[in-house]
């Protein structure tokens, strides 16, 4: 188990990544109250090196990161859009650090 300062080190680290490489995108709730909220995300399309993802939500999937602090809850058929293209959520995996939800980790589906 991580010691407080430590994982808080490693929370605000991997946060900035996501902050500085990420991209803008606007989230939009499915459900009601169908929320909007413009954020900024992880954003990668699965390559060929990627086998796992491939086999689990075919060639060209996306995965997007999400930071708790910016949505604290994010559900499957929610909808990110990025540069004018909307992208239908699969599957929401949670990335935990020490038991502390940090990440939502977003799948959608390739061909």
């Amino acid at each position: 188990m991580l010691s407080q300062a430590d994982r808080d080190r490693i929370q605000a680290a991997t946060e900035g990544v996501v902050t500085t490489l990420g991209v803008p995108a606007v989230w939009k709730q499915t459900k009601a109250p169908q929320a909007t909220q413009s954020v900024v995300v992880g954003f990668k399309t699965a390559s060929w090196r990627d086998e796992e993802l491939i086999n689990a939500f075919g060639i060209g999937a996306k995965v997007f990161t999400v930071k708790v602090a910016d949505i604290a809850y994010i559900e499957k058929f929610d909808r990110f859009t990025v540069a004018g293209e909307t992208y239908t959520i699969d599957t929401v995996m949670p990335v935990h650090l020490n038991g502390v939800h940090l990440f939502h980790k977003c799948f959608v589906k390739g061909k």
